[in-house]
C-alpha cells in the first residue's frame, strides 16, 4: 500500500510539474499575443470605425483638392489601401450624428440653423473627430473638370462645393467590408456619387421626384458602364429618356473621365 502511495504521489508530482509547465509556456504565449496585440493597436491609433468604414484621424494641415487626392492615393497606414470618402459617407456621419445634412433647397439655412444649435449633434460629431470642412473625392460634374468638389463642414453641415484650389481638412477612409452597391472599382462608387448629385439637382431644377428622372439601379448601370457616346447611353437608357436628360448625364460622364484620367482599358 505504501509502495502504491508512493508511485501515485510520483504520478502525482510528475503531472502537477508538466501542467505547471504548460501553464507557464501558455503564459508566455499569452504573454507574447498580448503585447503584439498592444503593438498593433499603437499602430493604428490613427485609425477610427465609423460605421462600415475605417476612418483615418484628420491631417494636421488644409489642403487643396489636387493634393488631397495625391495624399489618399499614398497614404499605406496600416499596409491598407485608402481614398477620400464620398460626400454621401460624410452625409451618413451627419445623420448618424444626429445632424440634418444642410443642401440645396429652401430649407438650406433652417436646416443650418438647426444643427449649429443642436448639442447633441455637435456632442457627437465632435466625438468621432470632426470638426471643420472637409473634402470628398466627389467633383461637380456638370462644371469645369478642375474647377469644383464636394465638401461638408461639420458645425451647420453645410453641404458644398468649393474650387479645387480652396484648403480643407482631409480624412481618407477605407471599407471595413464590402459596399452594398454591386459596382467594382472605386471610380464606380464615386461616378454614383456624382451622378446622384447630379440627378438630385436636375430634379430640383424641374420639380420631379428623383425617381422619375433615373432609377438608383439605371445610375449604378452608368457609373459602372461609363458610357461616353450616344450609341453607349442608350445601351443604359431608352430613347425617351436620352432626349429628356441624356446629354447633361453623359456630358458629366465625359468630364468625370477627363477630372479623373480614367483610361476606357481602366474600366473593361
Amino acid at each position: 500500500m505504501g509502495y502504491r502511495m508512493k508511485k501515485n504521489q510520483l504520478v502525482t508530482t510528475k503531472s502537477t510539474s508538466l501542467i505547471l509547465g504548460k501553464s507557464k509556456s501558455l503564459m508566455g504565449i499569452t504573454k507574447k499575443i498580448l503585447e503584439a496585440k498592444s503593438r498593433e493597436l499603437a499602430t493604428h491609433e490613427s485609425i477610427t470605425i465609423i460605421g462600415d468604414l475605417m476612418w483615418e484621424k484628420e491631417t494636421q494641415e488644409e489642403m487643396d483638392w489636387f493634393e488631397a487626392m495625391e495624399y489618399a492615393r499614398n497614404l499605406t497606414l496600416g499596409g491598407y489601401d485608402w481614398r477620400l470618402p464620398t460626400i454621401e459617407e460624410f452625409c451618413q456621419v451627419v445623420t448618424s450624428s444626429g445632424g440634418i445634412v444642410a443642401e440645396y433647397g429652401d430649407y438650406r439655412r433652417e436646416h443650418a440653423d438647426e444643427n449649429e444649435m443642436n448639442e447633441a449633434y455637435k456632442s457627437n460629431y465632435k466625438a468621432k473627430g470632426f470638426h471643420g470642412y472637409y473634402w470628398s473625392s466627389v467633383t461637380k460634374i456638370d462644371s469645369d473638370p478642375d474647377e469644383s468638389a464636394w465638401c461638408i463642414g461639420f458645425q451647420s453641415a453645410n453641404k458644398n462645393h468649393s474650387p479645387k484650389s480652396c484648403k480643407n481638412y482631409v480624412r481618407c477612409v477605407r471599407g471595413k467590408k464590402p459596399s452594398k452597391i454591386s459596382i467594382i472599382k472605386r471610380h464606380d462608387v464615386e461616378a454614383y456619387e456624382a451622378l446622384r448629385i447630379l440627378r438630385a439637382e436636375v430634379a430640383l431644377e424641374r420639380g420631379l421626384p428623383t425617381y422619375i428622372i433615373f432609377s438608383e439601379k439605371t445610375l449604378k448601370d452608368m457609373a459602372y458602364r461609363f458610357p461616353q457616346n450616344k450609341k453607349e447611353m442608350l445601351e443604359v437608357i431608352s430613347k425617351s429618356k436620352f432626349e429628356k436628360y441624356g446629354d447633361v448625364f453623359l456630358e458629366a460622364l465625359r468630364q468625370y473621365k477627363f477630372s479623373n484620367k480614367i483610361s476606357i482599358n481602366e474600366k473593361l
